[in-house]
This record gives structure tokens, sequence and C-alpha cells, in this order.
């Protein structure tokens, strides 16, 4: 089986988000922002009812509105520094023209840049989203296929539950992935 395809920055963007999202300090991280915000608060509200007590009607519906739109801007810019990076990157890699062939026991992908050839027993995961497969390596690399450039999704999916089961690689299904950072 021969995929013929070229990646875009919503390819990498994709792929990027899906990883963080399944970053497993996440959670903590953010539990810490929360957390610095909250103290940040109290010692902010400390000090301006000290001063002035007055102004704490301004103040505390002002950081209400900031907590409550705090995981929008969390989304946001994580998005945005993803593009930046894709930007700064992969470059090189973007529009690049690739062919990847689905050998006995490799995966050989080639491109103007050169060829690299994969064993399957590489692989730690399969993941699927709605619009992409994540071949994940040991290495923590993964191999992105848009499911748009799959001529023949049904021998695809075949083949992939054929190495699956032959190299004991796991496989994750989520066809209603969307990123959420909180």
């Amino acid at each position: 089986m021969i995929i013929d395809y070229s990646l875009t920055k919503e390819d990498f963007l994709h792929y990027l988000l899906y990883a963080e999202s399944k970053n497993k300090k996440l959670p903590k991280v953010i539990r810490q922002a929360y957390i610095w915000i909250f103290v940040a608060f109290v010692i902010s509200a400390l000090n301006i009812y000290n001063s002035n007590k007055f102004a704490l009607w301004f103040f505390i519906p002002a950081f209400l509105i900031f907590v409550i739109s705090f995981p929008f801007l969390l989304k946001w810019r994580t998005k945005s520094q993803y593009k930046k990076f894709i930007e700064e990157n992969f470059k090189e890699k973007i529009g690049l023209n690739n062919t990847i062939e689905f050998d006995i026991d490799q995966l050989i992908i080639k491109n103007s840049v050169g060829e690299s050839k994969i064993n399957y027993d590489s692989f730690v995961e399969i993941n699927e989203v709605a619009d992409y497969y994540f071949l994940k390596l040991k290495t923590l690399e993964s191999v992105i296929i848009p499911k748009s450039s799959i001529q023949n999704i049904v021998d695809f999916r075949n083949f992939v539950e054929k190495i699956k089961a032959k190299y004991n690689i796991v496989k994750n299904v989520e066809f209603d992935w969307k990123f959420n950072i909180t």
C-alpha cells in the first residue's frame, strides 16, 4: 500500500495539540497556574483593601471575568505559540511531498530530502482521530497521516489492524477528540 501526501501547517498544529492534550503533566501545570492566580488575587485584594476599600468593587468583578476567561485565553495562547513553533521549526516540511510505502515489516517514507525506513516494531501507539492517524514511535516522534490522503480507507484500516495485532501496538480511537486544555 502506498500513500502520497504533503503536510500543511494545520496538520502539524493538530498533531502538536493532540500530543499536548495527552501530556500527563498538563493538569498539574494548569492547577499550579490557578493556585498562583488565586495567591496573586488574595495579595492584591489585601493591598487594595488596606488602601482603598471602594476599589474592591471593581477589582473583584475584574478578577472573576479573568478567572472565567482564563481557559479560553490559555487555549488561544497555546495555539498561537504552536503556530509560531511550526513556522520556525517545520517550515522545510510544510508542503513537502511524501510517499509512504507500507512494506511487509517496515514503513518506508520517501521525499525530496531522503528516505526513512521504520520497522513496525518501533511503533508503540496508533492514534486515530477524526481526520488523522498519528503513528507514535518509541522515540516519541510520530508519523502524521491525514485521512484525506488515504485512497482506500478500508484496506488501510485492515492493514493497521494486522500490524497492531502482529506487533502488539496500542490503538487509540478518538473520533470526537477536540483540543481542550482545561
